[in-house]
């Protein structure tokens, strides 16, 4: 039984994808919206050519770190503390 929830616990990818699709769209590289764009692509985001949302896969154990590098790099550029700003949901794979 074990060994089954850690299988099915390896299965599983979580997207994050972010409401910055106007700054996407607009080009533009102001405000706070970019910099949350920003600090996503620089920890692997990359836009979805169906939806045109920033998406960032990760699995269980490496997609928090990543959640929370991104928070402290919009933090740190901003200068105060960011405020959650990401949707997450999980998808199991096949």
């Amino acid at each position: 039984m074990k060994s089954k929830f850690i299988t099915c616990a390896a299965a599983v990818a979580a997207i994050v994808v972010c409401s910055a699709t106007s700054v996407l769209a607009a080009g533009k590289s102001s405000g706070l919206s970019a910099i949350q764009v920003d600090c996503m692509k620089q920890y692997g985001a990359y836009e979805d050519p169906q939806t045109h949302r920033l998406t960032l896969h990760g699995g269980n154990t490496d997609f928090q770190p990543k959640l929370d590098a991104i928070y402290a790099c919009v933090a740190q550029k901003t200068g105060k503390p960011a405020r959650p700003f990401l949707n997450q949901t999980m998808r199991y794979l096949p």
